[in-house]
C-alpha cells in the first residue's frame, strides 16, 4: 500500500514487506494499540493510520500512514487522521510528560489530497526534504585529511557508532534520542545493513564522521541511512571524502547508484555539498506538524 501511494505521485517505491516490518517491530511501542488497518471485501489494504511515539524525554510523535487513490474522497482519511490524533493524546496522557508535543506527518509535495488533508486539520508546513541519487559509474575514492584514517566496520564498533551518531545530530530538526538497543535494531542490526559499505573514519581512536549505507528496494542501489561529520572534524571536507569512498567502493562492489535524503534547510549547507559530488534532486517531501492535545481521558 505504501508503494502504491508512492508511485501514485511518482516516487519509486521505498519498501519490501521485510524491510518495512522489521521497522515497525521497532518502532510501534504496542502494534494493535497504535495502528489501524482499514480493508475491502477481498481483505486488500486500502488505508492505514500508525502513531510512533517519541523515545522517553521525547516530545516529537510521527504519523505514518495513507489511503489508496481509488478509495479517497470517501473521509476514510479524515478519520484516520482523527484517530491518529487521539492516539497520540493518549499517549501523551500516559506518558506523564509535562511538555508540549508535536505530531508530525510528511508526505510527497505531489500529493495534493494528503496535503488538503493536513492544512484541513491545522497542520501547517514545517520542513522540506529532498530525495537526491547519485551514479556510481567513474567514482573514485579521494586521501582523507591529514591525521585521519579509515577503518572497516566491526560489530565492536556499534557503541561509538551510536554515541557519535547522537552528538552529530543533537539539535537537527526534530531529532529525539534513542537508546543504543532501539538505534542498534533499526540501523546496524537490520538485514538491509551493508557494513561491507559502511564507512567509518577515525582521528586515533576518536570516530570522526561516518556513514551508515542500506540496501535500497531497487536492485543495485544503497541508500544512505546515517551520513555525520562529528563538530571537531567539521569544515575540513571529510563528508565529500567520505561520499566519494563510498560512491567508488560500491561501484567496485556492483552497485549502480547511492540514495539519500537530505533536510533542504540544512544550515551546514549539504545540499550543495552532494550536488558537487554529483548528486541530483529526484524528490521532494514536506513535513506538517500540530500541537498534540491531551486526551479527555487524561
Amino acid at each position: 500500500m505504501f508503494n502504491a501511494l508512492e508511485e501514485h505521485v511518482g516516487f519509486p517505491p521505498s519498501s519490501t514487506p521485510g524491510q518495512l516490518g522489521q521497522y515497525l517491530t521497532t518502532a510501534l511501542a504496542d502494534p494493535e494499540r497504535d495502528s489501524t488497518l482499514r480493508l475491502d471485501a477481498d481483505g486488500r489494504i486500502v488505508a492505514a493510520g500508525l502513531v510512533i511515539a517519541p523515545p522517553a524525554g521525547g516530545d516529537r510523535v510521527w504519523l505514518f500512514g495513507g489511503v489508496l487513490p481509488d478509495r479517497r474522497a470517501a473521509g476514510v482519511g479524515r478519520e484516520l487522521l482523527r484517530w491518529q490524533f487521539d492516539r497520540a493524546a493518549r499517549m501523551r496522557g500516559a506518558s506523564g510528560a509535562d511538555g508540549a508535543w508535536t505530531a508530525h506527518a510528511t508526505t510527497p509535495v505531489q500529493d495534493e489530497a494528503a496535503i488538503r488533508l493536513y492544512r484541513r486539520a491545522g497542520m501547517t508546513a514545517s520542513r522540506y526534504w529532498t530525495g537526491m541519487s547519485a551514479p556510481t559509474a567513474g567514482a573514485r575514492p579521494v586521501p582523507l585529511p591529514d591525521g585521519l584514517r579509515a577503518d572497516s566496520y566491526q560489530p565492536g564498533f556499534a557503541r561509538a557508532l551510536y554515541a557519535a551518531d547522537t552528538e552529530a545530530f543533537a539539535g537537527h530538526f526534530a531529532t529525539q534520542v534513542h537508546d543504543y538497543e532501539r538505534w542498534a535494531a533499526r540501523n546496524v542490526e537490520r538485514n538491509t545493513f551493508l557494513p561491507e559499505l559502511c564507512v567509518l573514519v577515525f582521528d586515533g581512536d576518536e570516530l570522526a564522521g561516518y556513514i551508515v549505507p542500506h540496501r535500497g528496494v531497487d536492485p543495485g542501489t544503497v541508500y544512505i541511512g546515517h551520513l555525520g561529520v562529528r563538530k571537531p572534524w567539521r569544515r575540513r571536507g571529510l563528508a565529500t571524502c567520505m561520499l566519494k569512498t563510498l560512491l567508488a567502493t560500491a561501484a567496485g562492489a556492483g552497485w549502480h547508484s547511492v540514495r539519500l535524503q537530505v533536510d533542504a534547510d540544512n544550515a551546514h549547507g549539504a545540499t550543495g555539498v552532494y550536488e558537487r559530488i554529483g548528486f541530483t534532486a529526484t524528490t521532494r517531501t514536506v513535513t506538517y506538524e500540530l500541537a498534540v492535545e491531551m486526551s479527555a481521558d487524561d
